[in-house]
Formats: structure tokens, C-alpha cells, sequence
């Protein structure tokens, strides 16, 4: 909102200039994909531009619950940087994280770290291991923001966010979304079935904070710190997220309008999958990593 309080602040138009198309433009710019304005120099101080001096993408202005419950750290001047972060936010992380998994039986910091996002749910569930044991829930955050519905993302533009297995590959502590996790889209299944040019595919999608996206997979700015803090701490090889349409430990596959076979058999990986982290969390039972 600030963004569009600064854009109303120009100087006054010619007479006779229209409005609405004032008003239209400014949406318009607003409504830029999250993936293509995430970075910025980390030494550029206004955290709500991109790298490329363009505004930082929101949908459209959405409060976000915070955590009043204590008070939050501060967060670090630039220039930015994982570590930093870890710093600043390793104790949250470690007040959030470390009971559950001690409870569980498994180290702190896990040694392995799968995320669980339900699209229609939008629940995203946090899952800690040890270095060749049963997955065991340590965390569950709310999906703030996520566009699309149900069904692979295609290609660039088409605003769905992607589903399957993806790696975890990149830390952003410069994100103009306050923190970023990169989710590693596409992946082989998405480009063998694309049926277009790579470049045509679109890429860098991430989980981030904020409260609105195009996409990706928002959680808020709290979260986000918790959960990229929890991630630093977890070798790049360990974490991963599954991106499914729908928790199809309690909910039948979606219905689609053209449902190919390589998406049914996604699918039908992604429930067997999702069999092997049982509802119950950290009560009897776990994930094994494939």
C-alpha cells in the first residue's frame, strides 16, 4: 500500500487526463509475478523494490496475521545475508522447532527437512528427519497467498503454482518478499511433459513472506523467518517440498477439466507419497525419504 500511496503522491496530470486510466496503470503495475522481481542488491535499502527499481509484486493489499504474542527481532541492516539472517532469527526458529523435534526423536537441527504444501487446504506442513529415519511433523503454517487452482503449472504467465517434487536449492536473504526459499520448478517431469521451449516455461518460483503472490507460495513475513532460518540449518541435498493439489491423505484427487496421464500419474506418486507422513503427525509412524 505504501507503493501505491508514493504512486498517487506524482505531481498533478494535464487537465482533461483520464483518470481511470491513472488508476487502471497503477494496478497494473502492481500486479507484476513475484518470481520476476524477487532479487535485489543487498545493499539497497528500501526493501519493497526490486532489483530492477520496479515495484515489489502484490496482488492486491491483504493484512497479514501477525505473531503479538512476543516481539519479534529486528531485522538485520544490509548487507543481507544467510547467515545474518540466522543470526538474527535462530532463536525463533529454535523456540519454534526444537521441542517438537526432540519430542519426536529426532535431532536439532533435523538433518532432513521436507515441506508438505496443500494447495486447497492451503496448509503448508513442516516435516524434520534424522540421517535415515521416519519423517516426523515439527511445524504446520497457513498458506497466506497462492494463485491459481488446482493442476501443474505450464508455462510462464499462467499464474498456477507448480506441483510435484521439488528441490529446495537457494536461500534468498535479498528478497523483495522480506525472505525467500527457491522451489526448484521446473523439474524433469514438467519439462518432459511441457510440450514447449524451456524459456517458455517460467521459473523462479519461492516460497516467501508477505501476504500475497503470484505463483508462489506465501506464508507472511513471521513464518518466513522461522521456516528460512530452519532450511539454512539443513544441508541443500536434505529439503524438499511436495506441492499437491489437494491433502490426499483425507481428500480424493481433484477433478480436472483435461487431466493427461502424466498428470494422473503424478498424482497418483504424490499420494503414495503423502502415505508415508501420517495425519497424525508425530504420533506413531513417518515419512521415509524415497
Amino acid at each position: 500500500m505504501q507503493l501505491l500511496r508514493d504512486k498517487m503522491k506524482q505531481p498533478a496530470l494535464p487537465p482533461g487526463f483520464p483518470l481511470p486510466l491513472v488508476t487502471v496503470a497503477i494496478v497494473i503495475s502492481i500486479l507484476s509475478g513475484c518470481a520476476r522481481h524477487e532479487s535485489k542488491p543487498p545493499q539497497t535499502a528500501a526493501r519493497n523494490v526490486s532489483a530492477a527499481g520496479k515495484p515489489s509484486p502484490v496482488l492486491l493489499p491483504v493484512k497479514e496475521k501477525r505473531d503479538t504474542s512476543a516481539k519479534r527481532p529486528r531485522f538485520p541492516e544490509p548487507p543481507w545475508t544467510v547467515a545474518k539472517m540466522v543470526d538474527a532469527f535462530g532463536a525463533i526458529a529454535r523456540k519454534k522447532f526444537e521441542g517438537p523435534c526432540r519430542a519426536a526423536g529426532i535431532p536439532w537441527p533435523p538433518v532432513r527437512l521436507t515441506f508438505l504444501a496443500f494447495k486447497r487446504e492451503r496448509s503448508l506442513e513442516i516435516w524434520g528427519a534424522d540421517g535415515g529415519g521416519a519423517y516426523r511433523k515439527i511445524g504446520r503454517y497457513p498458506i497466506l497467498a497462492a494463485s491459481g487452482g488446482p493442476g501443474p503449472k505450464r508455462m510462464e504467465g499462467d499464474r498456477q503454482v507448480p506441483e510435484g517434487f521439488y528441490t529446495l536449492p537457494e536461500l534468498n536473504p535479498n528478497s523483495s518478499l522480506h525472505l525467500s526459499i527457491r522451489i526448484g520448478y521446473p523439474n524433469q517431469d514438467d519439462i518432459a511433459n511441457a510440450g514447449i521451449l524451456r524459456d517458455a516455461m517460467g521459473g523462479d518460483i519461492y516460497l516467501h513472506g508477505k501476504a500475497a503472490s503470484i505463483g508462489c507460495i506465501a506464508v507472511g513475513d513471521p513464518a518466513i523467518e522461522e521456516i528460512f532460518t530452519l532450511a539454512a540449518q539443513v544441508a541443500e541435498p536434505n529439503r524438499r517440498i511436495i506441492i499437491s493439489p489437494v491433502d490426499f491423505r483425507r481428500t480424493p484427487k481433484p477433478s480436472l477439466p483435461r487431466e493427461e496421464k502424466w498428470v494422473s500419474d503424478l498424482y497418483g506418486r504424490i499420494r503414495r507419497e503423502l502415505a508415508a507422513f501420517p495425519v497424525a503427525g508425530t504420533g506413531g509412524g513417518g515419512g521415509r525419504h524415497p
